[in-house]
């Protein structure tokens, strides 16, 4: 097992991209990342999580400079649907959330816990997402984001066989689960907000301002500056307080028809 020892996000919040770990009896280090920055621990010992009281740590700098991946929980957000799309991912694993499985119109061929078993079906809905935190003055939009988590929490029994183009080339089975999953978002605004994590790193693109070394040429790499933009990247979206069961099953869209 790789434990990578600069992990810093608590355990006991559940939304948490990652976790503060302590591990009994820990082996020397003795390898390291490429950048010669993070330790590794190879072990066999137990892993335990540890308590840890400083939840502010984890929200978003108002100007984020570090160049280093900055993890964050924001609370009682907004989120209003921008678009939405369904596709069929390429992945079998039960404890995988799919995240990251659509990029520029195109649907990863398949994700590293990538099981030939089918043990649920495999359509997830694909959202651009604007996130408003009145609280600390912020708002951003998250394209192209998959989580099969969050596509069962708007769609309910959802058969094995189903695909993505049995909802897609139908209107009406399209247009009703649009109408749910804006329903369902408007119903979380209305209350308590929702609850996210995520994770923002400041990006570098190519120095304009000077000449760039011919393209082809694998010695010379390209002038890079920090990029001015930031993108935001969802791992967990969820009610701040959530709906009853009851609730839920009276605004989720009913997949079970679909095959």
């Amino acid at each position: 097992m790789v434990i990578i020892a600069a992990i810093k996000i608590q355990s006991h919040i559940p939304l948490a991209p990652g976790a503060l770990f302590t591990v009994e009896n820990p082996a020397i280090v003795q390898k390291w990342m490429a950048n010669l920055t993070l330790p590794l621990i190879f072990t066999a010992q137990s892993i335990k999580s540890v308590w840890h009281e400083e939840s502010n740590l984890y929200e978003i700098p108002p100007v984020p400079h570090s160049k280093s991946q900055h993890g964050f929980i924001l609370r009682g957000v907004d989120i209003t649907l921008l678009n939405m799309q369904v596709t069929n991912i390429n992945c079998g694993g039960a404890m995988c959330d799919g995240l990251n499985m659509y990029q520029n119109s195109v649907t990863a061929d398949r994700c590293p816990c990538y099981n030939v078993l089918d043990r649920e079906g495999k359509v997830c809905l694909v959202l651009s997402l604007k996130v408003s935190d009145t609280k600390n003055n912020l708002q951003f939009c998250v394209h192209n984001h998959t989580s099969k988590s969050l596509t069962q929490l708007f769609m309910k029994r959802i058969p094995k066989g189903a695909v993505a183009a049995t909802i897609t080339g139908n209107q009406k089975h399209m247009g009703n689960l649009s109408t749910k999953v804006m329903e369902m978002l408007a119903l979380g605004n209305e209350y308590d907000g929702f609850n996210i994590s995520g994770w923002i790193k400041r990006g570098t693109i190519a120095d304009s301002g000077v000449v760039q070394p011919p393209p082809g040429n694998k010695w010379d790499k390209p002038q890079q500056v920090d990029s001015g933009g930031l993108t935001y990247h969802l791992t967990k979206i969820t009610y701040a307080s959530p709906p009853s069961e009851r609730t839920l099953g009276d605004y989720q869209f009913n997949a079970k028809g679909l095959v």
